[in-house]
């Protein structure tokens, strides 16, 4: 996985960014008249809501020299939909009295060229750091502020023009200073997709976000914990959920989580949390290709005391693969 770091004013991002994928010779995905005229439509939301991410796909072209509508579709309207567990402890019941976030990212490997592990400095944002996902686009992630935040995918059946999850994420990075006004900003946009996001803060303010392009709801848990996989959990949401096409793990992932918390018998700690995310499933949350949905397995995975600016970050299977520290510069 490559991992960069970036800063300027979003358009210069952007083209540094793209001179890296020239250079790496990264080949965009395979354009359909369908999705690029989707892409278009999506565009009109985020001119309207986060306007400089468009600046940084130009400037992406301008460094690259690849095409820009082939671009946007890429960065505006993915298709692939992630798995991905994701859990939160606040400060009361851990060791440092640090919230505390894990998040396994589980996806295709043959997607992996498109991610790279990124410190982003925008001119005028906050600082943070996270894989991107399609180019522009975060699905998880810290910043400076000592805000978190992770998605997880939900089967809601076809995507609707609107904001796209990793555009939705990356605006709370390159924003948001607390978990409210990450929900308040999650709140006020158009989701192209059913999606759960989990933020936490470095107050211990925890919120889920459970979305979809007709209705958001969000959800405060008041222990002190919170956990989110492939499904959503309030009756307020059922509805827009396919339930028949859930990963068939989903369920188990989330009671491994609940049942991690419940048995706990000392202040959580960052070892305790990574300890859980690399044990393999059915035991612990890192999925193999033969457990779930065909293909798709743990490819990355990252825990985080907020507030101190940085996080562990395995690139690859945490099974597999060591945690490094990485911190915010």
């Amino acid at each position: 996985m490559y991992m960069y770091r970036l800063e300027g004013t979003y358009r210069e991002i952007g083209a540094e960014y793209g001179a890296l994928l020239r250079d790496n010779r990264v080949s965009l995905p395979h354009v359909s008249q369908t999705r690029l005229k989707f892409a278009r439509q999506c565009e009109r939301h985020v001119q309207e809501h986060i306007p400089e991410l468009l600046d940084e796909i130009e400037g992406m072209a301008e460094g690259s020299g690849y095409d820009l509508e082939r671009l946007k579709m890429a960065a505006l309207a993915p298709r692939a939909r992630p798995g991905c567990s994701v859990v939160a402890v606040a400060g009361q019941h851990t060791a440092d009295g640090k919230t505390l976030v894990g998040r396994n990212h589980d996806w295709y490997p043959s997607l992996l060229g498109y991610v790279a592990f990124c410190e982003t400095h925008p001119q005028g944002a906050v600082a943070s750091l996270g894989c991107n996902n399609m180019l522009v686009g975060r699905p998880d992630g810290i910043n400076a502020a000592g805000v978190a935040v992770a998605i997880t995918a939900v089967e809601g059946g076809r995507d609707y023009p609107g904001i796209m999850f990793t555009l939705a994420a990356r605006a709370v990075l390159d924003r948001c200073h607390s978990t409210e006004e990450a929900v308040t900003l999650l709140q006020g946009i158009r989701h192209a997709r059913a999606i759960n996001f989990l933020v936490a803060d470095a107050g211990g303010d925890i919120a889920v976000i459970e979305a979809a392009p007709r209705c958001v709801h969000v959800m405060r848990p008041k222990n002190g914990f919170a956990a989110v996989t492939n499904q959503f959990q309030s009756d307020e949401m059922a509805r827009y959920e396919y339930v028949r096409r859930r990963p068939p793990n989903s369920y188990r992932r989330l009671c491994i989580l609940r049942e991690w918390f419940a048995a706990r018998q000392a202040p959580v700690t960052e070892q305790a949390v990574q300890a859980v995310l690399r044990a393999p499933y059915p035991r612990g949350l890192c999925v193999k290709p033969t457990a779930g949905r065909k293909g798709i397995r743990t490819v990355w995975s990252w825990s985080a005391e907020l507030g101190t600016g940085s996080l562990d970050f395995a690139g690859g299977s945490p099974a597999d693969v060591p945690y490094r520290t990485y911190a915010l510069s």
